[in-house]
């Protein structure tokens, strides 16, 4: 029988967000703080370690994520290690500016499935104010991504400023270089950006919208056909539109803390425990962590939580 992670609610847990560094070569405003404190990085081996007992007790995808994950000069060894484990997905979240051919086959070689692109504009100079990078960079990755990896989605985080040029921007390049949109509701973990004022429920009823079954197994994403795009477009609205009650997922920060919930405080430092505990402890301490996740996220009566998206992943 195979043991299953599963918490006090009976939502079966089998989905791990894995960021592997705080370290980013953007600033994005909703995600880095002004001053940020980096904490030791887990190793390869202790990664590998967390990994497999995660395994063990029925987590079967796993989520690469940061910071920046191509910030390590040793992730190729990071996602060969977690593939040869046996999770049935192991996928990456990138800004895309570091992938260059060579690194993205190495990727690809080792076992990485597929690759997730956070964007937040298509406009030079207003990418450059939010992310303090320039866009050439990023769109030269995706386009080395699409070439490599059959499956590259585009999550555009909607800060303000956000309006019709960019969605229309979105969507022109959406149909141009073949890859999935996801638009996502910007959650104010510490204040540092502000929601979109943009409406694009409304603006995706106007194009005749029409909702489809999830396209990508149990994730937060609703799929909608919409007329003038090739591919169904996802919309992740974490606060208006909450997905808390099929939530599977549970996140680890580049320190080796285990988080059951984006917006919760409570952490179990695996980090520690591989120290002091055997395996059979640290399983039997993970499952006793999760049993306790809540029931739906804190964000409506808390939005400054101590923490930034890089420190424990987005």
């Amino acid at each position: 029988m195979i043991d299953i992670l599963i918490d006090s609610d009976n939502r079966v847990i089998d989905h791990l967000r894995l960021s592997v560094t705080e370290k980013c070569n953007l600033h994005c405003c909703y995600c880095v703080p002004e001053t940020a404190t980096i904490q030791q990085e887990l190793s390869v081996a202790e990664i590998e370690r967390i990994a497999k007992l995660l395994f063990s007790i029925g987590v079967r995808s796993v989520r690469i994520t940061g910071g920046e994950p191509l910030m390590r000069s040793d992730i190729v060894e990071i996602i060969a290690s977690i593939y040869q484990i046996g999770f049935d997905d192991v996928s990456l979240t990138t800004n895309a500016t570091l992938l260059t051919n060579i690194n993205a086959h190495e990727l690809l070689m080792a076992g990485l499935s597929r690759i997730n692109i956070g964007m937040s504009s298509l406009n030079a100079t207003r990418y450059n104010s939010i992310t303090k990078y320039h866009l050439t960079a990023a769109l030269t990755g995706i386009k080395i991504a699409t070439e490599k990896f059959s499956d590259v989605r585009i999550n555009v985080v909607m800060v303000d400023g956000f309006d019709d040029h960019e969605f229309e921007a979105f969507r022109n390049y959406s149909n141009l270089h073949d890859v999935t949109l996801r638009f996502i509701e910007y959650m104010p973990v510490f204040g540092a950006a502000t929601a979109t004022r943009f409406d694009l429920w409304k603006k995706l009823q106007e194009f005749g919208a029409k909702k489809i079954a999830p396209l990508f197994g149990q994730g937060p994403a609703e799929y909608y056909l919409v007329p003038g795009f090739n591919k169904p477009v996802g919309l992740i609205f974490p606060i208006h539109k909450k997905f808390c009650s099929s939530c599977r997922r549970i996140r680890l920060s580049s320190a080796g803390e285990l988080r059951r919930c984006l917006f919760d405080n409570q952490l179990l430092d695996l980090h520690t425990l591989m120290n002091v505990q055997t395996s059979l402890e640290i399983v039997q301490s993970i499952k006793a962590f999760i049993k306790g996740k809540p029931s739906e996220h804190s964000i409506n009566k808390d939005t400054n939580l101590g923490y930034s998206m890089a420190k424990i992943g987005g």
